[in-house]
């Protein structure tokens, strides 16, 4: 074959490429997902580097089907190419791409302390290699600020979101996907710090910055609609919350391969709205959907197995199944343990459910335990104003004053005792501050209140 016909012949799969892959619009949904270069970069790349091109693809469309243990296998054997690029194969963009990859699939995979070293050496080398003006940088730094969010690590992701923030406003256009994950990344982390007003502003500049650049009805608005719907769950604003999450999962379900992690997502957000409002023959079927899902694309261990746990657990303890909501709390929190360390904030949320268990069934002692566990996990992480350390705060109170009543000055009431003795009124006018006096965490927190200081003996607790 002479060399003018092999370059027709490349110039004809150069065409193909574009045309029917690169303006694919599955494939642009997916491009915004994993960290890429241009189009025309990875067409060039592609034919330089075939073996990596084609291992790497593999990975990507694994990833595209939430198969994320498969996709990180692929993406390792990219990595491995990489080191015949030469002596700075770690500076080069393919080996950046590769290794941002490995971060994402094991964060998704809740693995990590792994993670953290390839988010790492991702925001190095881009600085390194990308000019000030390429998206690349603060991709890299967004991601990195999304594990260590995701870790608990709030100092820390704010000032990585931040510097982000920075290097896209300064030097890069505004329209941008890129920006709206971002802005939603700082929302998120505004959320968890009990920031609301802060978290609702950047929710919908981010929405609207992803509206502008991929169209209203796109599945990459979907985590936003989803994060927003949170949001508005946690401002007790539930009929906002259901059309977001409803929102969300039309876009996913639409969108996305069937049984897709972000999909078991949507029917946990909705599992968990459903159960805040007493709604449980409706929760319980969205959180076995979930757990369904989540099991086949993880496996069991997974953090995100355990949240479905938890939800299942609070399902069966406000239907009075106590025992079996304990032994589902104990799995939850032996993989939380194993994934997440002892003092995450999922953590905290599964003590205070457990908690709640022991206190329905009058064991105040081992109630008081896990309250006291769950304070001193949120005293670490949060303000003291924080509607999450507030609540853990009223339980540990009023698992004294049961105490108290009940005439015990056992472990109950040293060690509520042993955390600044919280004051139940007193906590109870810190939430109605902070979330106003219609939010429906401060009307159990009266009623529960109201019921310890009528009666020793008590019917049992329906909170968070």
């Amino acid at each position: 074959m002479t060399m003018q016909n092999k370059l027709v012949r490349l110039q004809a799969w150069q065409t193909f490429l574009k045309e029917k892959v690169l303006k694919d619009r599955r494939f642009i949904w997916f491009q915004r997902s994993v960290y890429g270069g241009t189009a025309v970069w990875a067409a060039f790349l592609m034919v330089q580097s075939a073996p990596y091109y084609q291992v790497i693809g593999q990975g990507e469309a694994a990833f595209k089907k939430g198969d994320y243990k498969d996709a990180r296998h692929c993406f390792e054997e990219a990595l491995s190419q990489c080191k015949t690029f030469g002596p700075d194969w770690r500076k080069d963009p393919r080996s950046i791409r590769a290794t941002n990859n490995l971060g994402e699939c094991c964060r998704l995979l809740g693995q990590y302390s792994e993670a953290e070293p390839y988010y790492r050496q991702t925001v190095s080398f881009s600085a390194q290699h990308f000019a000030a003006s390429r998206p690349e940088p603060a991709i890299a730094l967004n991601n990195l600020a999304m594990l260590q969010r995701e870790e608990g690590h709030y100092q820390d992701a704010d000032k990585s979101y931040a510097e982000a923030l920075e290097l896209w406003r300064k030097k890069i256009k505004l329209n941008d996907a890129n920006l709206a994950k971002i802005q939603n990344g700082l929302a998120k982390l505004r959320q968890d710090q009990g920031r609301y007003k802060e978290a609702e502003t950047l929710y919908e500049q981010s929405l609207l910055t992803s509206e502008k650049a991929l169209g209203k009805n796109d599945v990459g608005n979907a985590y936003i609609l989803s994060n927003l719907g949170g949001l508005y769950c946690d401002l007790g604003r539930y009929d906002d919350a259901e059309k977001y999450f409803n929102r969300s999962l039309y876009l996913d379900t639409h969108g996305l391969p069937a049984n897709h992690p972000d999909t078991a997502s949507d029917y946990h957000d909705l599992a968990y709205l459903m159960r805040l409002q007493g709604r449980l023959d409706e929760a319980r079927p969205l959180y076995e959907k979930c757990l369904a899902i989540r099991l086949a694309a993880y496996g069991e261990r997974h953090a995100l197995i355990a949240k479905c746990y938890t939800g299942l657990a609070d399902v069966d303890r406000r239907e009075g199944r106590y025992v079996q909501a304990e032994a589902m709390l104990e799995k939850a929190l032996a993989i939380q343990y194993e994934a997440l360390g002892r003092r995450h904030p999922s953590v905290a949320d599964t003590l205070d459910v457990q908690g709640l268990n022991f206190f329905d069934q009058h064991k105040i002692a081992a109630a008081s335990d896990c309250f006291e566990q769950s304070l001193k996990i949120r005293q670490n992480l949060l303000a003291s104003g924080h509607p999450d350390l507030l609540t853990s705060k009223f339980y540990l109170a009023l698992c004294a004053e049961q105490a108290a009543r009940a005439g015990k000055s056992g472990k109950a009431g040293k060690e509520a005792g042993a955390i600044a003795s919280p004051d139940m009124k007193e906590t109870v006018a810190d939430l109605t501050r902070v979330l106003g006096a219609q939010h429906p965490t401060v009307l159990m927190a009266r009623r529960m209140s109201a019921e310890s200081e009528s009666s020793p003996s008590r019917n049992g607790a329906n909170g968070a």
